[in-house]
């Protein structure tokens, strides 16, 4: 298939108000639209992380994750979750699932 990205924006501290603010202007302006179709953010509600399609993109569906370990949120409709994970490989093992690649 077509190749795709996932913007990761790592937590700082402190963290910004709404931390999501300005990725997709980001993505659009770097000229990365043709190929992001998720992005990884840090959840201002807990230590974890939010993840979501970008410009709904079908490839990701976050229902497949949603009885993963560490997933406490997945949107019935699929396009957004929320995760307890922080580690770079779970996060990746996550949206692997989410994109309906098996395996690690």
């Amino acid at each position: 298939g077509a190749s795709a990205k996932i913007l990761f924006l790592p937590r700082t501290d402190p963290l910004p108000d709404e931390p999501s603010l300005g990725v997709d202007r980001y993505i659009e302006s770097a000229g990365l639209a043709a190929t992001v179709i998720g992005t990884v953010v840090p959840d201002r509600r807990s230590t974890g992380y939010g993840l979501s399609r970008f410009q709904d993109n079908p490839r990701l569906d976050f229902t497949r994750i949603a009885q993963s370990p560490g997933v406490h949120f997945a949107h019935a409709r699929g396009f957004v979750a929320k995760t307890s994970l922080t580690a770079p490989a779970e996060l990746k093992a996550l949206l692997s699932l989410a994109g309906g690649v098996n395996g690690s």
